[in-house]
């Protein structure tokens, strides 16, 4: 082996190395945005030293909304319109993600949890979750519990049973500090073209459906750290949590799925066996963003859980 071959082998094996020590400079020195930019509708309430954005509107019954993994208060714009005549509408960025700040974990029931602290703290009574996506499956695990603020549940395009475990990159993006390192490092070109790709596969079939700006103004709030590193370490702990207890809830719940949600929509009919008296509707030709693209349903299912006693 010539001199020239050894320097270089050298070289190639101190190159993870020194890429871990850069990842780990990165993300120690990251510090997480701290304010709401003006215009941008909520604030930030402490919930015991943990920050999240709230956002309150209409007055009424109470029903409390819960994006997914990524997410904000704004993926259920088009729902929370429609119920501020009528409801008091209650909006949270959960831990990590949106303008909120990040959690100590990032599983299911650390988010039950903090969503019932949320409720409990800003007197929400009779309250009706509708939870989207990872939302949905926070929803399931609140309703396990029965608190007796809850009156209902409305899971929308969720999980409900374990999946494979996820890939290197979202593994690595789950490893403290080093993670928010590599988000940072990926943050300028790669998760951009991530995010866009992973929306409009989520979208599809619906495409023609995406609001105007949809696809941007996520893209610019998702590829900051803070919550690509909490998307994965959701994406790395959902795969094994899910399906706890779901035999437990006395609560009415309700399933939304688009047809064309697979696999969330394959999972629905066996999440509906497994929890006594819940009703599931499938609808045709819908993918995952059910409350874009059919928010009346959605709207009349809170309407119709409103109504029946319990």
């Amino acid at each position: 082996m010539t001199l020239r071959v050894k320097r270089r082998l050298l070289v190639m094996g101190g190159f993870p190395i020194s890429l871990c020590l850069v990842l780990l400079v990165l993300g120690a020195l990251y510090r997480a945005p701290e304010q709401i930019p003006p215009g941008v509708p909520g604030e930030r309430v402490d919930f015991g030293g943990l920050r999240l954005r709230i956002e309150q509107s209409g007055a009424g019954p109470d029903v409390l909304l819960l994006h997914g993994s990524p997410g904000s208060i704004e993926d259920w714009d088009p729902v929370a319109q429609k119920l501020q005549p009528s409801y008091r509408v209650t909006r949270m960025d959960r831990p990590g993600h949106g303008f909120s700040d990040a959690g100590a974990r990032a599983d299911f029931n650390y988010n039950a949890d903090l969503v019932l602290r949320v409720i409990r703290t800003l007197g929400l009574h009779d309250v009706i979750v509708v939870g989207h996506s990872f939302g949905g499956s926070v929803a399931l695990a609140l309703a396990e519990q029965n608190p007796p603020e809850l009156k209902a549940v409305v899971v929308v395009a969720s999980r409900s049973y374990s999946h494979d475990p996820p890939g290197l990159v979202m593994r690595l993006l789950g490893v403290p500090v080093l993670g928010v390192g590599l988000a940072r490092l990926a943050g300028g070109r790669l998760a951009p073209r991530l995010i866009r790709r992973g929306l409009l596969a989520k979208w599809h079939p619906n495409e023609a459906d995406i609001p105007p700006g949809f696809i941007e103004e996520r893209v610019a709030l998702w590829s900051e750290p803070k919550i690509s590193v909490t998307a994965a370490r959701e994406r790395g702990l959902a795969y094994q949590q899910l399906a706890a207890h779901y035999g437990e809830i006395r609560r009415p719940v309700a399933l939304l799925m688009g047809a064309e949600d697979h696999p969330n929509a394959d999972e629905a009919p066996r999440l509906a066996d497994a929890i006594a008296g819940s009703r599931l509707v499938t609808l045709a030709g819908v993918g995952h963003y059910v409350q874009y693209v059919r928010s009346d349903v959605v709207v009349q299912t809170i309407d119709e859980l409103r109504a029946a006693p319990f």
